[in-house]
Order: structure tokens, then C-alpha cells, then sequence
């Protein structure tokens, strides 16, 4: 993936959690396999000022809602 191909995709997801209203500093779980999606996403989160938290996809609901 090129670095402008980047930049505009990550673009394109802040602007989907600007729809969202995600504001800034909101966390926002990440849970995609390493590659370009996830770059896309996580870069995605910066641009629009939030938080990313990438949470490995493998972790089954259990695990995930475990306090």
C-alpha cells in the first residue's frame, strides 16, 4: 500500500467516525488482523483525533467481556 493510498482510506474512516459522532479522545476498538485494513482503521482513528485500541480478533466474547 502506497503512503497516499493510505492517507486517503484513512481519510475515508475518520470521516465514517465523524458520521458516527466519535469525538475526540473517544476510544475506538480496533479487532482486525494485522494488514492493511487495520492500518487503514487505526490511521484512521488519528486522523480524526480518537483513540485506537486494537484488541486481537482470535479473543473469543467471553474474553472480551471478562472484568
Amino acid at each position: 500500500m502506497s503512503l497516499p493510498h493510505l492517507i486517503d482510506r484513512a481519510a475515508a474512516v475518520a470521516a465514517v467516525l465523524a458520521e458516527l459522532d466519535v469525538r475526540r479522545n473517544d476510544p475506538v476498538l480496533i479487532m482486525l488482523p494485522d494488514g492493511p485494513g487495520f492500518a487503514e482503521c487505526f490511521t484512521g482513528a488519528l486522523h480524526h483525533y480518537a483513540l485506537p485500541l486494537p484488541i486481537s480478533p482470535l479473543l473469543s466474547a467471553p474474553h472480551l467481556t471478562a472484568t
